[in-house]
């Protein structure tokens, strides 16, 4: 954990679990010579959320998995005149980055894959239990990456994608060559 943020000790469970989920399930990672190289946790100091961060790196590709929890929370506190609250309260993000170029796996799924479930990646605001949640989405990622994001971990091919400040998905094929 990063000990230059205060995160509540409620969190450092959920955090921990987190990981043990994210190091077993993309154990598959070290096949493409990616390793886990950094964990970070900490609050938002924007949004108020708090978060955890796992870095796995190989020579020339980073893949970043990340939790963030109590957004609806730390929305209340940072914008208290502000009456829509955020729909979600947790969320897991997976992104790739090359050089000058990301790849947001959840818009790649949004742009190349439209029939996968709207909840696929997704962590229901009200949800009973956190840690099922946690596992389902953690899982349905990893076996993403393992079925459709193999030639980017190889570094064969790259996908930049991601939403732009208009909200427009952006997305481009890169031959890595």
């Amino acid at each position: 954990m990063d000990d230059r943020f205060n995160v509540p000790i409620c969190f450092h469970q959920r955090f921990l679990y987190f990981k043990e989920l994210v190091v077993e399930k993309f154990s598959f990672l070290e096949q493409f010579s990616y390793f886990l190289q950094d964990e970070v946790s900490g609050q938002d100091e924007t949004l108020g959320d708090f978060y955890t961060k796992l870095i796995f790196r190989n020579t020339a590709v980073t893949v970043e998995i990340a939790f963030l929890t109590d957004i609806v929370e730390g929305h209340k506190s940072r914008f208290p005149q502000v009456e829509r609250l955020p729909k979600i309260d947790s969320l897991v993000t997976c992104s790739i980055l090359r050089d000058s170029h990301l790849l947001i796996v959840s818009c790649y799924m949004e742009k190349l894959f439209p029939q996968l479930p709207e909840d696929y990646v997704s962590i229901p605001l009200h949800s009973t239990s956190l840690e099922f949640e946690l596992k389902r989405v953690v899982n349905n990622y990893s076996d993403f990456f393992r079925l459709n994001l193999t030639p980017v971990l190889n570094n064969d091919l790259f996908y930049e994608c991601y939403t732009d400040r208009d909200y427009e998905l952006v997305f481009n094929e890169i031959d890595c060559k």
